[in-house]
């Protein structure tokens, strides 16, 4: 994983040495040590026990939600969206995510309710991917990383190649091996301490569309897209560090390229 974060590193067990969390960072949000991860809240403001997450991804509107936590009594130590999810948590429990804005795919443990909470945003776009013999649950970035502990099945998923050929891509939540498979796009996994889980799908980017437009006259259309473009353009920009856009010269990215030009 060490091409993945280049700019640091950090691991924890729990004390029950049940839970192990490892992470290399790639710093947008909250630089140097502020954002060191596994990030743990081990004195909540609302009475909790230890909380500890790893989490890969941006949480566009974390500072919205840190001025409403704060307003409800709870202290911050670091400027990052890592901490903030935890205060989330802290605060509403689990059903917190469907108010995250960004892309994310995270790990969170809760040890007063001694609870594995493994989620990932609406959208998909951050990948997660799961390994489970019955008697150790592995998750993590990237396949290649499950596979580096050298005792998963490197078997193949004959089902998983035939999509490949079929539609050019694994369809989710298959991947090419057969002991290994993604957490569906918008799913909560959560895990108790004696093994029961239960599964949550949180959100449906295409029911969520369909609701919008159906609640937007014909004529207005153009305008609500419009304000929806310029202010998602303007959210992806919040970062702690320069932020560069790629280019495939389509109209889309152009188009992103003048938006973020402007608000710059």
């Amino acid at each position: 994983m060490q091409n993945r974060g280049p700019d640091g590193e950090g691991t924890w067990l729990s004390k029950d040495t049940r839970i192990a969390m490892a992470y290399r960072r790639l710093s947008i949000i909250g630089l140097g040590e502020q954002g060191h991860q596994p990030m743990i809240l081990s004195k909540g403001c609302k009475g909790y026990a230890e909380l500890a997450i790893t989490f890969n991804g941006e949480i566009y509107n974390h500072q919205y939600l840190r001025s409403k936590l704060t307003q409800l009594g709870h202290h911050f130590v670091t400027q990052t969206d890592t901490e903030v999810i935890l205060h989330m948590y802290e605060e509403y429990g689990i059903r917190m995510v469907t108010d995250l804005r960004g892309m994310f795919a995270f790990a969170l443990w809760d040890q007063y309710h001694k609870e594995l909470h493994i989620v990932r945003d609406p959208y998909g776009i951050k990948p997660l991917y799961m390994a489970d013999d019955g008697k150790t649950l592995r998750i993590a970035s990237q396949v290649k990383a499950l596979l580096a502990g050298g005792v998963i099945s490197r078997s193949v998923d004959e089902g998983a190649l035939a999509g490949f050929f079929l539609f050019g891509s694994v369809p989710e939540p298959k991947t090419v091996w057969s002991d290994i498979e993604a957490l569906p796009a918008g799913s909560i996994m959560s895990i108790s301490s004696y093994g029961k889980r239960n599964f949550i799908n949180f959100a449906s980017p295409n029911y969520t569309i369909a609701s919008v437009l159906k609640s937007i006259p014909p004529q207005s259309t153009s305008a609500v897209a419009a304000a929806a473009f310029h202010e998602s353009a303007g959210s992806h920009l919040v970062s702690d560090v320069d932020v560069c856009l790629f280019l495939p010269s389509g109209i889309d990215s152009t188009a992103l390229l003048s938006l973020a030009t402007d608000m710059g």
